[in-house]
């Protein structure tokens, strides 16, 4: 008789500590600040049928979704769930007193095949690795000092595009009686990047040459760029359901 006592005594205990552990997870699951879900996800694919073309502009669509469950929420792409901010004080936030947490990028498709699988430093996920490559960014390209003896590839682009604008202009006077000439500002700006940039990097600029092999160079460049920029924003299956890739 005493075993059996003995035996339901801990058996009631048991059960008292399972019952207490059981409430209190329920309490604090419960009572956990987490964004709201949207509904309506589908198995498997979860909300991407809400930004599909047909439903509109996603930004239109996610600003709706904002409308009814509030600045932050969540969405399923896929397998995968991500934060919809909307509201530029929770914005602030995170990237001052939460910056380690949204400072990653997610390992796409794009990164893997076009980034060298991450190495890029754009494109490269938080770790050893990135810090290690921003440091080195911030010191030898962007430092105030670096900028500074780099100045004068800025100063004497920006006084060469202008000159050709002038060129350009003068022989459009010549030929035409209008004293005003219609100029692609996007291209314009465009080229005067590059040729900011190129001679940094590789030491030659291609835009505003007289060679027809740099002609075709920096046509080539401007493919190039304008396809990778095109292919990093293509949605790709395996990055929202990892099984099909």
């Amino acid at each position: 008789m005493d075993f059996v006592f003995d035996s339901l005594t801990a058996c009631a205990i048991a059960v008292a500590l399972f019952s207490i552990f059981f409430f209190y997870y329920l309490f604090l699951h419960s009572s956990s600040k987490e964004a709201p879900i949207v509904q309506g996800a589908w198995p498997i694919i979860g909300h991407l049928p809400l930004l599909r073309p047909s439903k509109g502009i996603p930004h239109r669509i996610l600003g709706e979704l904002a409308n009814k469950y509030g600045p932050l929420f969540t969405i399923k792409l896929g397998a995968k769930r991500a934060l919809v901010l909307s509201n530029w004080e929770i914005a602030k936030e995170c990237f001052t007193k939460f910056d380690i947490e949204v400072s990653t990028r997610p390992k796409l498709e794009a990164t893997q095949h076009m980034a060298y699988n991450g190495a890029m430093f754009t494109l490269a996920p938080y770790g050893p690795y990135w810090r290690e490559a921003r440091r080195i960014t911030t010191l030898e390209i962007l430092s105030i000092r670096r900028l500074g003896q780099l100045e004068h590839f800025r100063v004497r682009e920006v006084r060469r595009s202008i000159k050709e604008l002038y060129n350009v202009w003068c022989s459009k006077e010549n030929n035409n009686s209008s004293n005003y000439m219609m100029v692609e500002m996007k291209q314009w700006f465009a080229q005067l990047s590059s040729n900011i940039v190129l001679p940094m990097l590789v030491g030659k600029r291609y835009f505003g040459a007289t060679s027809v092999l740099d002609k075709e160079k920096a046509q080539k460049y401007i493919h190039n760029m304008k396809e990778m920029l095109h292919l990093v924003g293509v949605f790709t299956v395996g990055d929202a359901i990892p099984f099909l890739k």
